[in-house]
């Protein structure tokens, strides 16, 4: 026996979801249907996060056939472009025969990614280091490298107006120039005042 139900917005009172349900409403060892938010479109999400639903149950009762026949009437009447729903109704998975389900099982095992041979530049797999490119990394880090270490080296004077010479510049661990004269204002200031 299936269900055709209705899911309706909070704020609205619009319909935005047509659907059924093969599942009777006794039956605990499943999340009957119309209640269940699993295998739901962003877009259903998107409504529901937005303005809530509750759930219309049309008829029960029927049988698949009347279910999917009642389904696509409804849609239709409702009109797609009003409603989550991806078709026209009708076609969802319900009642599939085992050899249905064996062709979708043989159909997925033979399902083949293709491979790839290049990246994107071009490079051969073989200059890959694991998934990425090796070439294509090294050269975004040397163009990393180059655009950071230019930008430190365009300035001549220090941010308080001292000249960047030989004698008044120093370089610390990590390869950033200092400057001397004001490294000796901050540690005479503190021999000064401590």
């Amino acid at each position: 026996m299936a269900t055709v139900y209705e899911h309706i917005r909070n704020d609205t009172g619009e319909v935005f979801y047509v659907g059924i349900s093969k599942y009777d409403r006794d039956e605990t060892t499943r999340t009957w249907r119309p209640y269940g938010r699993d295998s739901r479109s962003a877009h259903w999400h998107s409504i529901v996060k937005k303005a809530g639903y509750s759930v219309n149950i049309v008829v029960e009762g029927l049988t698949v056939e009347e279910a999917k026949e009642m389904e696509i009437s409804l849609i239709s009447e409702y009109g797609r472009d009003n409603l989550t729903n991806h078709t026209d109704g009708g076609d969802g998975c319900v009642n599939l025969s085992e050899e249905a389900l064996d062709k979708i099982r043989t159909a997925r095992a033979e399902q083949v990614m293709p491979l790839v041979t290049h990246c994107k530049a071009g490079h051969p797999r073989e200059e890959w280091n694991g998934d990425r490119c090796s070439i294509c990394k090294n050269r975004r880090n040397r163009e990393y490298r180059a655009r950071k270490g230019l930008k430190g080296r365009k300035k001549t004077h220090c941010k308080y107006g001292h000249e960047f010479t030989e004698e008044n510049t120093r370089t610390d661990k990590k390869g950033h120039r200092r400057c001397r004269t004001c490294n000796a204002i901050r540690n005479g200031w503190k021999k000064r005042y401590l």
